[in-house]
């Protein structure tokens, strides 16, 4: 029988040091060839501003297969309306059998969280403490909790548009999931300046920042635009990182904040050389400066859907009892 999976039981199956372990695996299950993953097709609703994406995926190291769709309607913020959602099914690889349809909106904010968790890991100074954040929506929230899990983080400069609306909801999840103070800040400057790591999640389809205002040494982990017209990052930040794509192929193909200052010049492709993949298995260093301004730019795979998912009913089925120490 196929089992329905709502996004509370996913959000109490899977916590977020479980999931950047999770990543972590299928990042070395992607790199081994263990992973097909064909590129994800769009339908867009021009007439609302609006994207479907279909995203499928299957794992020779799980024997698991599965599809996501998710649609973005940025403009359900006016609406209260989330701008994400989406529901995934899930497959028994072996034999193309329905295990379950699970609610797919938290799924998502959790997975690009662990996975910018994970880069972080490889890419951000270890003394960092300070975190700043533009975005106060269901993906800053578990980008902020995935930070503060591998980080020594004592304080998060928020700052959004819907700072107002949305601030109580943010400081709400992050209770009991992060030990660090949570402020306001007074606008995207401020919460950006003097930062050791910055987390972009916005909906802004041009730059949220000035590069200017980042710090030598600050590790960007850029989450919020995936149209090749739409871009969170200026030129300036792009070229002065160490740019690391979650997927190379796909942050050419959707990412504005990489697309863009190739179209202008002001990059080569080689600038662009880097995947997560090659940090999880130690191919490549994902800093090798002190001062060196690295970047995190991810569009969101559909392996990561598929190993958190797999990962959430092998949990909730009782075949995959958590390690010790995960919270």
């Amino acid at each position: 029988m196929v089992r329905t999976i709502s996004n509370e039981e996913v959000a109490a199956a899977l916590p977020m040091r479980r999931a950047i372990a999770v990543m972590r695996e299928a990042f070395a299950d992607l790199a081994a060839g263990r992973v097909v993953m064909p590129p994800r097709s769009a339908l867009a609703v021009p007439e609302h501003d609006a994207i479907t994406y279909f995203m499928p995926a299957y794992s020779r190291g799980t024997g698991m297969l599965a599809q996501k769709t998710v649609s973005v309607h940025p403009r359900n913020l006016s609406a209260g309306l989330p701008v994400v959602q989406a529901i995934l099914s899930l497959f028994d690889g072996s034999n193309g059998s329905a295990l379950a349809v699970m609610a797919a909106e938290y799924l998502t904010a959790l997975r690009t969280g662990a996975v910018s968790g994970l880069a972080t890991q490889y890419m951000a100074r270890p003394d960092s403490q300070v975190l700043g954040v533009l975005g106060t929506g269901a993906q800053a929230r578990t980008q902020i909790w995935a930070v503060c899990e591998v980080l020594p983080i004592r304080t998060v400069r928020v700052w959004s548009l819907r700072l107002e609306a949305e601030y109580a909801g943010l400081r709400q999840f992050l209770s009991g999931r992060v030990a660090a103070s949570i402020e306001p800040a007074p606008g995207p400057r401020e919460a950006v300046s003097g930062a050791d790591v910055l987390v972009l999640a916005t909906t802004s389809r041009r730059p949220a920042i000035d590069g200017n205002w980042v710090s030598d040494g600050t590790h960007i982990n850029a989450v919020g635009s995936h149209t090749p017209d739409a871009r969170e990052l200026d030129t300036l930040t792009v070229s002065r990182a160490r740019v690391v794509c979650d997927h190379l192929a796909a942050c050419l193909a959707e990412a504005g904040d990489l697309i863009l200052p190739l179209g202008e010049g002001a990059v080569d492709a080689t600038h662009y050389g880097l995947e997560l993949a090659d940090l999880v298995t130690g191919r490549k260093a994902g800093r090798t400066a002190e001062r060196e301004v690295t970047l995190f730019k991810s569009v969101g795979l559909a392996l990561e859907d598929l190993a958190a998912a797999t990962a959430v009913y092998r949990a909730l089925s009782g075949r995959n009892p958590q390690p010790s120490g995960a919270n």
